[in-house]
Parts: C-alpha cells; structure tokens; sequence
C-alpha cells in the first residue's frame, strides 16, 4: 500500500510546549466532500501514528493532533481542532472548527463534534450523533444515535444521551442517567443520579430529575421542580430501549 503523505520536518511549529509538522498528500483521494491532490498540504501532526496512512482519514486545515492521539478510518479533523493525549476519531466522524477532542475519548461512527465543543477523559460520541457549540462531554458519559448535545450543556459521569435526545442551553446531565427517545434537556434543567427519561419529555427552567425518577411520554417541566422517584406518564407510551447503543469500535 503506498503511503498517503509524508511529514514536512522543515515546517513546525509549538502547540502546548511539543512540536508539530505540517503533513503533505502523496497521493489523490477523496472522502466525501473532502477533496485531497498530491502535494496538498494538510493540517499538523506530531509523529506518523497520529494519523493513518490507510484509508482516507485526513487532516486538513490548521487541525493539529498531537501526543499520542489517532485519527483513522475515513475520519477527518479539519478547521482549528485538536486531538490530543490518547483520544481517537475513527469511522467516518468529522472534528471541525475549534473542538477539541482529549484523554481517552472516542469520536466514531458518523459523529459531527464542532464550534467549540470539548469532548474529554473517557467519553464517547459516536453513531449520528452530534456535539456542538460550547458544549462539554467528559468523564464516562456516551452521547450516541442521533442525539445532538450544544449550546453550553454538559454531560458528564456515566450518562447516556441516545436516541433523538437532546441537551441544550446550561442544562446538565450526569451520575447515570439515561435519556432517549425525543427528550430535550434544556435551560438550566438538571437530571442526575439514576433518572431516566424518554419518549417525547421536556425538561425545562430549574428543573431537577433526581434518584430514581422515571419520566417519559409527553410529559413537560418548565418551571422550578425537583421530580424524584416519580413516574409521570402520559399519552404516549415507553417505546425505547433503556440502554445506550454499544459502542461502535
């Protein structure tokens, strides 16, 4: 198999105190809208196993992985991204604009992470989903089907975001939650502990779903709320799995 780009070792420059080389196509390819010609100059590296030289995943732009972090597959980092420490974007995922992508997290599938969206430690985006805007995923949360997590929400611990999910404005969701189906976590709403929460909700204003609460069908919260261990139901029933998509490696 030939090789798909060299290294230009007479272009550096320092990113975060380690020194990063602009790369260089050998060869033509393409990988959807990306368009790539020999002799293309791509974004930045620090060393050859940042990015595979089979398949057509690339690194365009200013992009810049680093450290010990792996792009491969058809994945492309582009715009002003990092990926760094022992992250990896695989599948045909896309990192672009300013999301930085760090730890031991994984973008795969067909996830879209973009604006400045951070994606850290052992998180997981993967499937359709998408992270956008100032968004944060971190520590073990899995955000994956075709959920969309944006604006400047976070989801952290072991919370699995699935389905057609979404989290938006400063909502949080953490601890072990599960949210599926249509849910929107949104304004300042926070869901925690073992809450689950699916179908068409909306969870809104200061809301809290704390402990063990079970919430789904049409069900809508927009006010100052705490919600523990109660299940609402309402006209439309749980269709959903309760549990998060495996991970796609």
């Amino acid at each position: 198999m030939p090789e798909k780009y060299t290294i230009l070792m007479d272009t550096a420059k320092e990113v975060s105190g380690e020194t990063v080389y602009q790369i260089q196509a050998l060869i033509d390819f393409t990988n959807g809208s990306l368009s790539v010609s020999a002799e293309d100059r791509g974004g930045w590296i620090s060393k050859n196993s940042n990015l595979n030289q089979g398949g057509n995943c690339w690194v365009a732009d200013s992009a810049v992985v680093m450290q010990d972090a792996n792009v491969s597959g058809n994945a492309v980092v582009k715009g002003n991204a990092v990926v760094k420490g022992n992250a990896s974007v695989y599948g045909n995922a896309v990192v672009d604009e300013d999301a930085v992508i760090e730890g031991d997290a994984r973008i795969s599938g067909d996830a879209f992470v973009h604006g400045q969206a951070s994606v850290k430690d052992s998180a997981r985006v993967y499937g359709d989903a998408s992270a956008y805007d100032d968004a944060v995923i971190s520590e073990s949360a899995r955000v994956c089907g075709s959920a969309n997590v944006y604006e400047q929400s976070n989801c952290s611990g072991k919370a699995n975001v699935f389905g057609a999910a979404s989290v938006c404005g400063n909502a949080g969701v953490d601890g072990q939650v599960r949210i599926t189906g249509s849910a929107v976590i949104k304004d300042d709403a926070v869901v925690t502990d073992n809450a689950y929460v699916s179908g068409c909700v909306k969870v809104g204003g200061t809301t809290q779903l704390i402990e063990n609460a079970v919430v789904y069908g049409n069900a809508v919260f927009d006010e100052d709320k705490v919600i523990t261990g109660t299940e609402v139901v309402s006209n439309c029933p749980e269709k959903t799995s309760r549990n998060c998509p495996t991970d796609e490696e």
